[in-house]
């Protein structure tokens, strides 16, 4: 007589009872440590990224305000050698180009000081400030 199926639960049964018997190996239990160290490192080098776009932003918005502040300067001389109607026009550039400049620094003061991600729904109001500035130095040009 074939007694092999009576050794199928009897085998099943020993298994059962060693397995229940196990904890988690050394083995196992660095892995999830490692994850876990894997998971911080990683959200430090979300932080670390977003901190170096910030410092991106800022870094290129204080090169293109150098940069203005050189245009700013340009049309002053001009406005210098200029006379009469078209000089007043310049002075008059010159003075609203030095508002909006200033307005445009504070803005990016503003960005330079935010912590978090607060910086990001502040560069909206840089690059109108931005913009408005570089029409009035486009306007002014052309004068």
């Amino acid at each position: 007589m074939n007694r092999s199926w009576l050794l199928a639960p009897a085998v099943c049964a020993g298994l059962a009872l060693t397995a229940c018997g196990k904890t988690e190996s050394p083995q196992q239990k660095a892995t999830v440590q490692d994850v876990k160290k894997e998971a911080k490192e990683l959200a430090a080098s979300v932080k670390d990224l977003a901190a170096q776009t910030k410092e991106a932003f800022v870094a290129n918005a204080e090169k293109e305000l150098a940069d203005m502040n050189g245009k700013i300067e340009e049309l002053r001389v001009r406005a210098s050698k200029a006379q009469g109607d078209a000089k007043a026009k310049l002075d008059q550039a010159v003075a609203q180009l030095e508002k909006q400049r200033q307005a445009a620094a504070e803005k990016l003061k503003a960005i330079k000081e935010a912590s978090g991600d607060a910086w990001k729904d502040m560069t909206s109001g840089f690059a109108a400030a931005w913009e408005e500035m570089k029409k009035g130095y486009d306007a002014a040009k052309g004068s």
